[in-house]
């Protein structure tokens, strides 16, 4: 089998976790999510082990509507879609609706106070659906069609500069992630409109200690911030814990990754490179009412690395030793995602016969989201197996029309 169940004892750990009066923060569903006793394993996830229903949306494509391939910031919630430019500082956002009619370009970079100087972080706020900008002094707050609503200045006391957005917790208060190279003892900081720090989230002894031993900037000391349904979540540093924070500034012990004896620490990262079997999150953490979705840099430990190929040349193999990973919330399994074929990287799309799935972003009312360059979507639908539906929308298409956006409804 490609996957691992929790084991008795650690169950017999969570118990004893769930039932202590001085934790008070840790609540009864805490879950340990094996990621050691998966190492080894792995399986091929069909897409309709999640979802039901697959539908392919053309982006309308016009001169003033163009868009390349973005990186990471694909977001689709009510109703509309906020696809990055392809640019160095991916600045803009080309906004569409559900059924791919381009609606506007929002761009306010620049040095005003109404503007972002580099877009860090990008948001949409669960309950008004405003847009949330992190810049490197401030978080710039639009509504959902980019009108200009606040700007709230960071803190002087730290560093919240980084690659991941903020929070707006209610209509006065906002969570912010903390740029760890200033060496601070916080994982994230809860301030005011005014910018009054109103509370600290503390960072983990074993971060603290593990960024001693590097002794200079690396993604793997800071924390790592994503949301369910509005309400955030917080992975700090590399000890494997997801804790939720409420709007009362109280924590609740969610998740603990179990990395067992591959757990990064202070005593081995000095000595690792990609031959080291130790393991660390890599890039996002999404999550859906039965799901947790990682990526998982698991360096010598990939018993399937990923092929990939260059993403300068297009014409060179790449190995990479990553793998993406599901846990299911309700069972408690965790599943290592063996990739289905060579340059495709996800779940078989059995639903509607295109290439393989990974979701970009997963919406508050259970969307999975990503998209197919248009001249892979031509090329995709000449293979035998693809629906009906998946070559109709491929007539359709020019080789240099916008991306077709994959929406995948989970169950």
């Amino acid at each position: 089998m490609g996957y691992k169940k929790i084991y008795p004892a650690i169950v017999c750990i969570a118990m004893l976790f769930s039932c202590s009066p001085k934790d008070e923060g840790v609540t009864s569903d805490l879950k340990f999510i094996d990621v050691e006793g998966a190492i080894g394993s792995g399986r091929v996830v069909k897409l309709s082990e999640l979802s039901n229903e697959i539908k392919y949306i053309p982006l309308e494509t016009a001169e003033q509507t163009i868009v390349g391939n973005p990186g990471r910031g694909l977001i689709y919630e009510n109703g509309l879609i906020y696809f990055p430019e392809k640019q160095a500082t991916n600045s803009a956002i080309k906004i569409f609706d559900k059924d791919g009619r381009f609606i506007k370009r929002f761009d306010r970079q620049g040095r005003g106070a109404q503007e972002y100087d580099v877009m860090g972080g990008m948001r949409i706020d669960f309950e008004s659906g405003n847009i949330l900008v992190k810049s490197m002094t401030k978080t710039l707050e639009y509504t959902a069609l980019g009108e200009f609503v606040r700007s709230i200045i960071n803190p002087d006391s730290v560093d919240v500069f980084s690659y991941n957005s903020t929070f707006k917790l209610d209509h006065n208060r906002y969570l912010l992630p903390i740029n760890m190279a200033r060496k601070t003892e916080y994982s994230a900081i809860i301030i005011d409109s005014t910018s009054h720090i109103l509370h600290k989230i503390d960072y983990p002894e074993s971060g603290r200690a593990l960024l001693a031993a590097l002794g200079g900037f690396t993604s793997i000391q800071d924390s790592y911030l994503f949301a369910y349904k509005g309400v955030p979540r917080i992975m700090r540093a590399q000890d494997g814990e997801i804790i939720s924070i409420s709007k009362d500034f109280k924590t609740d012990t969610l998740y603990i990754l179990n990395y067992g004896k591959y757990k990064i620490t202070a005593d081995n990262v000095k000595g690792m490179n990609n031959q080291s079997p130790l393991i660390h999150r890599h890039l996002n953490i999404m999550e859906s009412e039965d799901y947790l979705f990682f990526l998982f840099n698991l360096r010598s430990l990939a018993h399937k690395p990923m092929v990939t190929l260059a993403k300068q040349t297009l014409d060179t193999e790449v190995i990479q030793p990553l793998s993406y990973a599901l846990f299911n919330k309700k069972s408690g399994i965790f599943t290592l995602v063996d990739q289905p074929e060579k340059y495709e990287k996800g779940m078989v799309d059995d639903l509607g016969g295109g290439p393989a799935f990974w979701p970009e972003y997963i919406s508050n009312d259970g969307y999975m989201i990503s998209y197919i360059p248009a001249l892979d979507f031509i090329n995709y639908s000449q293979r035998e197996g693809c629906s009906r539906d998946f070559k109709k929308v491929a007539s359709t298409l020019k080789e240099t029309d916008n991306p077709v956006m994959v929406f995948v409804k989970l169950k």
